[in-house]
């Protein structure tokens, strides 16, 4: 029948006559007789058996299946290349019976439950792999999909729970299995695993509201617009700023009042999307801001710009004030140095012009040349004191007085100096308190102040107002952005109708040697010395001033309850004392060393002269008993005169000493006096200055 000389393999026969029993297998064949090509023949073989139970007969049975095995074969091959593109798929696919039994899973899906795919197969889906939360809510959806009751879903999102607990976010995409017949038999479904953008995206709206809060909580104006410059979003300050919510509005013109785009906006960097900063002015309020345009990449391409208004007015005049404090220190620096030289030379002009005007005959012409010279060297002198007074190193002497008594001698002054085209109106008050202030440099505010007005107005005429009242100042007051602590205040205003001043150079009108006058006109020292008088003496000073409209300055200086008294003033008329004890001198300076033996010899006193400090303690160490008085300079190598004078009181502390100085940030009077200094004085001093101070030096020694 097959064409064969040997039994077919597989074929039944051999296996049914050893077994006694019907036998069964599927042959494949390849070319039988009368048949060409592979076919497949489903063989039963029947053994015959008579009633001892032998086989006698057999019966073959054999049918041609191959269109059937070749139909089968290639469905099982349509199911395996299903299932390897099912597991090769981004996604979890899922098929199961009208029960929810898992009757296919592929690796990804297997791959995020977990589970490994004999562990899963046959199992219940819902009871298996889902939360306990969601199973009946997602079993009963299933149902309805199963009964036909509603349309497959196109999306649906329901957490999954994998083999170690934790859930797993997948949106679901199903459709319906269904037999040859129709019949619904199942569901297969696509599902992607979303856990990981909910995640990003939950985080990236927490980012979104923390963000947006700090905002919110910005002090600082906040703003975001659009490439085709409309507001997208304002913070609230930047709405209280504006005064409204112009979200929508062009940004340029309803946040800052121009016709045109903001510089900012039309830079380069930030139009590429670079970050940028700018100092800016705002024509909106005419104050300073520091504007720090951040790009903000939106998901179309387009880039929208995150503006941050930062108000730095206050800052900036801060830093102004403080530049100005600044360069007035460095400058007074280098005037109290040339100052302390500039005073020995003084010394020995004065002191030496002093003995050759004692010299020469009463009233001849070199005695009037000799005065002078002596008035050549004062007006030197007060110079110098002017310098220190802008620097805020003078040490002048300060006492509770009534300004009302020295702005009227001054008013004087000015009618008498000032031509009739300058009207001159004052007002001043009475009832103001007492300043701790020294005359002489409150005299120099008022006429330096009162001749700057004039130089405004000497062309064109005008008026000269000067006020005098009591002012509060408080924290909330319109003054308190001055250099002031609450409290009350004497308030003087010098205020003109002259040409003004240009706001170019308003910053520096308090310059020293800065003028805005003709050559030989003036110093540039004025208004520096105002202003380092005023400063000295707790005080600040203000101005306003627009070109054609005038200058009005404001001096405020802090009120005190104390009563004034009468300084004690040395007259000209007076005997210069005299005496005969035992004085140690110690000047660096040769000249002002020899000057001292002129001086004080012919004034009957007995002079030992060191111009060393180092020396001067040995001399005195040795000979202690020998010297009634000291006189030493205060600014000499090796040892300055307040540390000899320390030693000196170690070793004998009733010696009488004196201190003198030309200028010194090392000491001052007061810290002179604590170490036990009798007498302080100035450089450059007179003989006669010198001589009353040597006497109260002595009388404090004998009436103790």
């Amino acid at each position: 029948v097959a064409g064969r000389d040997t039994p077919c393999p597989g074929c039944p026969t051999k296996k049914a006559l050893k077994t006694g029993k019907t036998e069964h297998a599927i042959i494949h064949q390849k070319d039988l007789k009368g048949i060409k090509g592979e076919t497949y023949w489903d063989d039963y073989a029947v053994p015959i058996k008579n009633e001892s139970g032998d086989i006698v007969n057999l019966i073959q049975v054999s049918r041609n299946i191959t269109e059937r095995k070749l139909t089968e074969d290639a469905l099982k091959e349509s199911e395996r290349k299903a299932r390897q593109y099912l597991d090769i798929a981004g996604v979890v696919f899922v098929a199961l019976d009208k029960e929810g039994n898992i009757t296919l899973i592929n690796y990804r899906g297997l791959e995020t439950l977990g589970y490994q795919q004999e562990e899963l197969l046959g199992k219940n889906w819902f009871r298996t792999c889902l939360p306990n939360r969601f199973r009946k809510e997602v079993l009963g959806v299933y149902h309805q999909l199963i009964r036909g009751d509603v349309e497959p879903f196109e999306y649906y999102v329901n957490p999954v729970l994998t083999k170690d607990g934790k859930e797993r976010m997948i949106a679901w995409h199903n459709c319906l299995l269904r037999n040859p017949d129709g019949e619904i038999v199942g569901a297969l479904s696509s599902g992607e695993d979303i856990t990981n953008r909910l995640q990003a995206e939950e985080a990236l709206l927490k980012s979104e509201e923390k963000y947006r809060s700090m905002m919110e909580a910005m002090q600082d104006p906040v703003y975001i617009c659009s490439q085709d410059y409309r507001v997208e979003y304002m913070n609230p300050a930047m709405i209280r700023r504006t005064g409204r919510d112009a979200t929508g509005e062009n940004c340029f013109k309803a946040l800052h009042g121009l016709e045109e785009k903001c510089l900012w906006c039309v830079k380069d960097k930030i139009k590429s999307g670079e970050y940028l900063e700018l100092e800016v002015v705002s024509p909106k309020d005419n104050r300073s801001y520091h504007v720090s345009p951040s790009p903000i990449v939106n998901e179309d391409g387009s880039i929208s710009q995150m503006i941050i208004f930062r108000d730095t007015t206050e800052l900036r005049e801060t830093e102004a004030r403080l530049q100005q404090a600044q360069k007035m220190e460095a400058i007074g620096t280098l005037a109290g140095g040339i100052a302390h030289d500039f005073n020995n030379v003084l010394y020995g002009m004065m002191g030496y012009t002093e003995l050759a005007k004692d010299l020469v005959p009463e009233g001849s012409k070199a005695q009037k040349h000799l005065q002078q010279v002596l008035k050549g060297a004062d007006r030197a002198k007060e110079m110098v004191q002017q310098i220190l007074s802008f620097s805020r190193q003078s040490k002048k002497e300060k006492n509770p007085i009534n300004i009302q008594s020295i702005l009227k001698e001054a008013v004087k002054l000015i009618r008498t100096s000032f031509p009739s085209t300058i009207e001159i109106h004052q007002h001043i008050y009475p009832d103001c308190g007492l300043v701790m202030a020294d005359p002489t440099q409150i005299h120099q505010i008022i006429m330096n102040l009162a001749t700057n007005a004039y130089h405004a107005m000497r062309e064109t005429g005008g008026v000269l107002d000067i006020t005098l009242m009591q002012e509060e100042i408080s924290t909330n007051g319109p003054k308190f952005d001055m250099d002031l602590h609450p409290g009350s205040y004497i308030k003087l205003m010098v205020e003109d109708t002259g040409h003004g001043i240009d706001g170019l150079v308003m910053d520096k009108i308090f310059d020293p040697y800065f003028t805005t006058k003709g050559v030989g006109e003036g110093t540039g020292m004025g208004l520096a010395v105002v202003y380092g008088i005023v400063k000295e003496h707790d005080g600040d000073i203000s101005v306003q001033s627009e070109p054609g409209k005038g200058t009005a300055f404001h001096v405020y200086l802090p009120l005190i309850e104390t009563a004034a008294f009468e300084r004690e003033i040395i007259s000209e008329k007076e005997q210069v004392p005299t005496g005969t004890e035992r004085i140690l001198f110690v000047d660096d300076e040769e000249i002002i060393v020899h000057l001292a033996g002129e001086i004080l010899e012919p004034l009957g006193y007995h002079v030992t002269s060191r111009t060393s400090s180092v020396e001067a303690l040995e001399v005195f160490r040795s000979k202690q008993d020998e010297f009634d008085l000291v006189i030493t300079d205060m600014t000499m190598p090796n040892m300055t005169g307040a540390e000899l004078a320390s030693r000196l009181l170690k070793i004998r502390p009733d010696i009488p000493i004196i201190l003198c100085t030309g200028f010194s940030e090392l000491i001052d009077a007061n810290r002179a006096k604590a170490i036990g200094i009798r007498q302080y004085v100035m450089k450059p001093i007179l003989k006669k200055e010198l001589a009353v101070a040597i006497r109260k030096a002595l009388e404090k020694t004998n009436a103790d």
